[in-house]
């Protein structure tokens, strides 16, 4: 049996191991949960229906929602949306597993800015029945000396952000705490079974994870933004690491003991697993879709091959705001005949990961191959290193058995200055 049954939902994989069938490979599994589990176990179809209603509400959520933030041209927080329907689908998604495990507690989120994860969390909290609990200092990032980030950014007032909730969301699920994290968190005396911060500062970080961890149940996770995978290693966050936010989540497990795995899961998103003498399935190696991300770095150990190589760029975007750039296309492993191990752009000689294995079924219509299905890519590079202009990147499609790479033709974009 595949590893992804120990992935699943307790009672979905409980109904696919007493399956009498032979599985070979992870894309069968899902294949078979889709076109005859979904049928025969109420257990699968209630996942499914979770899965597919969330991610159609989270998108709708993501059209509908106001699109910047007028007045903030040319600032970090001028785009409203700072996450993605992905990034909160997989929350979700986790947030399923540890309800089907008996791990109680509530969702804890710190750090919501214009409430559009609030208003996606409260769809998926509302469907399990749990409370989400909304924290921020509705004054924006504190007064602090920063390269990168002003006093003030991503500010909103709460009342703004419920009504946002309120429109979009499931408000009557949601509570909200209001204050800088240092104070609003000091006393917090609930038990949580997951924690999503986006607070983008190594002292925020600090202060919710001292006001909080405590209350995290045994067998809860942790899921922050401000991720980068060049920063983790054998599981575990650098000590040295660049990325503050990162930094501040490792120091804080080091200087209190506490035994841990980290991986990167997608866009800036991350996942930190307390206590990892838990059962396997909170540790998200594979989750729908067979997401995952190559370290950049395995590119200096694997073999170039010329060959054809079967991919398509469907979107490239440049947000020229903050320079944040969005790709995303499928490829596949056209010597095998398989889905390929992952995809790294290179842009410029700099190699980035992408998130891989989304679901592109027309990709395996199209080449009438079942393996094909879950081929696609995406990604959200910061490029605010690159100058303004011409540019160009290329896609590393490592094999199936990750023992050599294709790179595809050059593709040009250009960052265009806003001013």
């Amino acid at each position: 049996m595949s590893q992804i049954a120990n992935l699943l939902p307790r009672d979905v994989g409980d109904h696919i191991e007493k399956v009498n069938k032979q599985f070979t490979n992870d894309e069968e599994i899902f294949y078979w949960m889709y076109t005859e589990g979904i049928h025969e176990s109420q257990s699968i179809k209630r996942y499914l229906f979770f899965l597919s209603t969330m991610s159609r509400i989270f998108q709708e959520i993501n059209i509908y929602f106001e699109e910047t933030n007028q007045g903030r041209e040319n600032k970090k927080d001028y785009r409203s949306v700072q996450t993605t329907p992905e990034e909160m689908l997989l929350i979700s998604q986790y947030l399923y597993y540890l309800d089907s495990y008996g791990i109680g507690g509530d969702v804890l989120e710190c750090g919501c800015f214009k409430g559009y994860s609030s208003c996606c969390l409260s769809w998926a909290c509302d469907f399990l029945g749990r409370k989400l609990i909304v924290a921020d200092s509705f004054e924006g990032l504190p007064a602090i000396k920063h390269c990168c980030y002003e006093t003030g950014d991503f500010k909103e007032s709460m009342e703004n952000v419920k009504k946002n909730v309120k429109t979009l969301g499931k408000i009557k699920n949601v509570e909200f705490i209001k204050g800088w994290f240092s104070k609003s968190l000091l006393n917090f005396d609930r038990q949580i079974c997951l924690l999503w911060m986006d607070v983008d500062l190594y002292g925020s970080a600090q202060d919710v994870l001292n006001g909080v961890f405590q209350r995290l149940t045994h067998g809860g996770v942790i899921f922050s933004h401000e991720f980068n995978p060049s920063q983790i290693e054998n599981g575990l966050i650098k000590q040295n690491s660049n990325q503050e936010v990162m930094k501040a989540i490792g120091n804080f497990m080091n200087n209190n003991n506490v035994h841990y795995k980290t991986c990167y899961v997608t866009g800036f998103m991350g996942l930190v697993v307390p206590n990892i003498d838990m059962p396997k399935y909170k540790l998200i190696e594979t989750v729908m879709g067979m997401q995952d991300a190559l370290n950049p770095s395995i590119i200096s150990s694997l073999a170039k091959v010329n060959a054809n190589m079967q991919y398509s760029v469907d979107l490239i975007r440049v947000m020229p705001e903050n320079k944040i750039l969005e790709i995303e296309g499928w490829a596949v492993d056209d010597v095998l005949k398989d889905s390929a191990r992952g995809v790294i752009i290179n842009i410029d000689g700099n190699f980035f990961s992408t998130t891989y294995g989304f679901e592109r079924r027309d990709v395996a219509i199209a080449h009438r191959n079942i393996k094909y299905t879950y081929s696609g890519f995406k990604a959200r590079i910061d490029v605010s290193y690159l100058e303004y202009g011409k540019h160009h990147l290329s896609l590393l499609m490592v094999s199936k058995n990750k023992t050599n790479y294709v790179e595809s033709q050059k593709v040009n974009f250009i960052i265009k200055n806003p001013l």
